[in-house]
């Protein structure tokens, strides 16, 4: 929620679900704090923050499957977080880094 919002019932437990995902991408549990940011999203589509947790969350979970050799995972977690937000670039960019790592072309380009 934004400051200066009045919360109602289902914009507090919103926030709860948002305070969940931030403690859990704390602790690098990726898929959970999704999960839990998506939740506070479906209650309160307004919760400004918890959007910007789920787009971290997953941007960080595709640079640790990558880092773990276990890039091919990564695609559906980006696809899902380009879903949310088509227009992120730091999505984009984490595509752009699996499709080099993946193709094995230096030399690829989004068109």
């Amino acid at each position: 929620s934004r400051p200066g919002r009045s919360l109602n019932d289902l914009g507090l437990a919103a926030l709860v679900h948002y305070n969940q995902g931030v403690h859990l991408h704390r602790q690098a549990r990726f898929i959970e704090a999704i999960e839990a940011n998506r939740q506070a999203l479906e209650l309160d589509r307004g919760c400004h923050q918890a959007r910007e947790n789920l787009l971290a969350a997953t941007h960080n979970w595709s640079l640790m499957l990558a880092a773990s050799g276990q890039g091919v995972e990564a695609l559906p977690a980006l696809a899902s977080g380009l879903a949310t937000a088509p227009r992120n670039q730091t999505l984009w960019a984490d595509v752009d880094r699996w499709l080099r790592q993946t193709l094995g072309s230096a030399e690829f380009s989004r068109q």
